[in-house]
């Protein structure tokens, strides 16, 4: 029992995530729409991009606890390179995309990626951890 729930980690991180840039969805839509302001054009690509991602490490997660073994620094910095290219592509293409909303689309992008940061960093020190290899 205990190595099934082991394995449930990554996609417990991965709901997580999830649920809280729904939840900033949510609450930048609301703030938006009372405030009557017009959102960026490709604003919901953002949610939609560190979703994706969440997805993404849940599977890393799951894949090297099974493993008996810890990541390496090296692994870990791929897994975070991997992550800030995609974020770069996106916000390039919201940038290039609606260069109008230019300011107001990098804030909220930036808002995202610093709470996908913390849930990111929090599960890669996770598999940095001390396992019980037997």
């Amino acid at each position: 029992m205990l190595n099934r729930l082991k394995m449930n980690d990554g996609w417990k991180i991965s709901l997580r995530i999830s649920v809280t840039m729904l939840a900033m969805t949510l609450l930048v839509g609301a703030v938006f729409y009372f405030t009557r302001m017009e959102l960026p054009v490709l604003f919901a690509a953002v949610p939609v991009y560190f979703i994706l991602a969440s997805v993404v490490l849940g599977y890393v997660v799951n894949k090297n606890m099974a493993k008996k073994e810890l990541i390496s620094i090296g692994g870990m910095m791929g897994i975070r390179s991997l992550f800030v290219f995609g974020a770069l592509l996106v916000l390039v293409a919201g940038l290039f995309f609606d260069k109008g909303h230019a300011v107001g689309f990098t804030i909220l992008f930036v808002g995202f990626y610093i709470v996908f940061s913390i849930f990111e960093t929090q599960a890669l020190v996770m598999l940095n951890k001390k396992k019980d290899i037997q």
